[in-house]
């Protein structure tokens, strides 16, 4: 699968921009009035709303290509929110044996990342050289309670949410609303 990635500066977005946390759970009462939950997801879904609110010609060029390269919601692309991207000497989870995987964060929460980037790795302090890195994992030779850490850049995968929707506030300014959900493949 061929990586696409958002074009636009996510610093561009307006402090108004949100992230929605969801989880699918069903709900049933039973006879007796008594409620039952069922969920089936392992990690909660991610939503964002991002809004650019004075973007030029040029910028919404770039956007009316990429949404069109997508084809809307069909395909999905590597984006990189601009508050929840960045891990800094943070302690690596370890997979099995020697396999390590970065994780995204959000808040208190950690889920495996898929894209890094920047990738800087801390073995008991010590920067060594970056190792085959395959969607988000690395393999590192290290004995039993050696400590590694990493710095690094993570991207969520998505597709987007909605039609895409450009409003002209000025001559050559625009404003775009886009909405965008963590895709799991």
């Amino acid at each position: 699968m061929e990586d696409y990635y958002f074009p636009l500066d996510t610093g561009l977005v307006s402090w108004d921009s949100t992230i929605a946390e969801n989880w699918e759970v069903d709900v049933a009462t039973t006879a007796s009035g008594k409620r039952r939950t069922l969920c089936q997801q392992v990690m909660p879904g991610w939503d964002f709303s991002i809004t650019f609110p004075a973007l030029n010609k040029a910028q919404v060029d770039e956007l009316l290509r990429f949404y069109a390269t997508m084809k809307g919601p069909w395909k999905s692309f590597w984006y990189m929110d601009y508050e929840y991207h960045h891990v800094d000497n943070a302690i690596i989870g370890k997979v099995d044996a020697n396999n390590y995987q970065c994780l995204a964060l959000i808040g208190s929460y950690a889920e495996p990342a898929g894209k890094v980037k920047d990738l800087t790795l801390y073995v008991d302090g010590l920067v060594i050289e970056n190792r085959d890195l395959s969607d988000g994992k690395f393999f590192v030779g290290v004995d039993e309670g050696t400590v590694v850490t990493a710095t690094y850049d993570y991207y969520f995968r998505v597709c987007f949410k909605d039609p895409l929707q450009i409003k002209q506030i000025y001559k050559d300014v625009y404003s775009v609303n886009i909405n965008l959900s963590v895709v799991r493949e």
